[in-house]
């Protein structure tokens, strides 16, 4: 399943860019087990290269973390910082975000700057 973002650029254009979600178990599954493991103080991130042009990104948050509204506003702002900064990633990886419990009460600066930090630990960002 894929998600269309839909935005207003500087000139007045509208910009539509579609953000492939991980969905199934064994998709999960398999980045856990055979992927790259990267840690920072409020997400752990998991790479896998698979050989499609397109970058996927799963998002998970355990149930010890606060109830159900909480870990769904974790996932919607993680969300968010990807697709600001999908244009800097690399394509052909399945990448799967878990948020640790640390980021439940963490502004979005800060996991911003937590996440940016653990993709370029991955070396997932197009050289600027």
């Amino acid at each position: 399943m894929a998600f269309l973002y839909i935005w207003q650029n500087s000139m007045g254009f509208v910009n539509m860019k579609k953000m492939a979600i991980l969905k199934k178990k064994r998709d999960f599954s398999r980045v856990f087990n055979n992927g790259d493991t990267y840690v920072e103080t409020h997400l752990v991130l998991h790479v896998l290269e698979h050989r499609v042009n397109r970058t996927r990104y799963g998002f998970t948050v355990s149930r010890k973390i606060g109830n159900a509204v909480q870990r769904n506003r974790i996932k919607r702002r993680l969300k968010e910082i990807v697709r600001r900064h999908s244009a800097k990633i690399k394509d052909g990886f399945d990448v799967v975000i878990v948020a640790r419990k640390r980021s439940l009460n963490t502004s979005s600066f800060k996991l911003e700057k937590s996440l940016i930090t653990v993709i370029k630990k991955a070396d997932l960002l197009f050289d600027e």
